[in-house]
């Protein structure tokens, strides 16, 4: 897979690696998601914990996100068992 492809042609080009990277995609997404929102709200300061900003809304969202959606070690542990039962070539 060249990192040239956009999505569609690296899915053709390699369908078997498309669960290892959904979920490497999601672990990804998720240690982003609590980064972002934790540095959201340490940028905007004081503000950041008010309703005059929605920087609170996405820090206090962000622990529901991971309970829905999985936080990153679940995503992980799906990553490295496709890798043990051998789904990559």
């Amino acid at each position: 897979m060249d990192f040239d492809d956009t999505p569609d042609e690296a899915a053709d080009h390699a369908p078997g690696e498309l669960p290892r990277a959904a979920a490497a995609a999601g672990a990804f997404a998720a240690e982003t998601l609590d980064r972002a929102a934790e540095t959201c709200v340490q940028v905007h300061g004081g503000t950041g914990s008010t309703w005059e900003q929605a920087a609170h809304l996405r820090w206090r969202r962000a622990p529901v996100d991971r309970l829905l959606l999985g936080d990153a070690a679940e995503h992980q542990d799906v990553v490295a068992g496709l890798v043990l039962a051998g789904a990559l070539p």
